[in-house]
């Protein structure tokens, strides 16, 4: 596979529920990324990396609030998009569409991942349940490989993750539960390169994935989706009201009463492929 380069997104979490009933956009200008690590082959369309394939950039993704609809929500998580809508606060995000780019400054609409069409509820909830129970972790400022681990979960889940939860709960527990490289990376829509299977940041994801229940629930935070047809979509968390002092966010007419997201994108990828059926 020829050389390519590709920067990656980030998430972070810091929720919220949403009472009102309206759409909104945010816009976003990305600051950089980090942490990050940079030695990691990936791809995205089925075919597994090979040692000449091209490295990218896997980690967080920093970004500033340009524009953002009222009323606005207040801190969230320690470190973590204080004032996550707030015009000039900082926010920080993992991608969720590792195929497309990214643009700066980039609009949003907001919604919450359950609505998202391209991800529903089924991969909402496993990654509402990744991100809660690494959320110490985030919030107290992850390591280079820990946000790298924590993409490559969030990109297992969005393209190759199981889409029966809740309805049958066993069988996706059954996915995650006792996972290794060759079922998680090395067959399916998204694939790491074989020869990077002992990495530090690809065995933690791969203790990351085999966490996962498919039993977790939580109404501290509330996971959304920051969309864009034409550039990379991302995923981060808003701090539901309540919760460490932040208000509504205003949600689209046609969400439920639960959160209102925001989110940066990722950025390049020559690919273009949204989760797998």
């Amino acid at each position: 596979m020829g050389k390519f380069s590709m920067i990656v997104g980030a998430c972070v979490a810091t929720s919220l529920m949403a009472a009102a009933a309206h759409a909104g956009t945010v816009t976003l200008n990305y600051t950089n990324e980090n942490p990050y690590t940079s030695n990691l082959k990936v791809a995205f369309n089925g075919v597994s990396p090979t040692s000449s394939s091209g490295t990218l950039n896997v980690g967080e993704f920093n970004w500033t609030v340009a524009s953002s609809p009222a009323p606005v929500i207040g801190p969230s998580d320690p470190g973590y998009g204080t004032s996550a809508l707030n015009v000039g606060s900082v926010v920080k995000t993992f991608c969720i569409e590792g195929t497309q780019y990214i643009n700066n400054p980039t609009n949003f609409t907001l919604t919450t991942a359950a609505n998202d069409p391209n991800l529903g509820t089924e991969k909402a909830a496993f990654l509402t349940e990744l991100w809660g129970r690494n959320q110490t972790t985030l919030n107290a400022g992850p390591s280079a490989t820990f946000a790298a681990a924590f993409q490559l979960a969030v990109w297992e889940i969005v393209y190759d993750g199981p889409t029966a939860h809740p309805s049958t709960p066993a069988t996706d527990d059954s996915y995650f539960s006792g996972g290794t490289f060759n079922s998680f990376f090395n067959t399916g829509n998204f694939r790491i390169y074989s020869g990077q299977s002992s990495d530090s940041a690809v065995t933690t994801a791969i203790s990351l994935l085999n966490s996962l229940t498919g039993t977790y629930t939580t109404s501290s935070f509330v996971l959304g989706a920051l969309t864009n047809s034409s550039y990379q979509d991302q995923i981060t968390a808003f701090n539901t009201p309540g919760v460490a002092g932040s208000p509504a966010v205003p949600l689209p007419a046609a969400l439920p009463v639960g959160g209102a997201m925001l989110g940066a994108m990722g950025l390049v990828a020559r690919f273009r492929k949204r989760n797998r059926a």
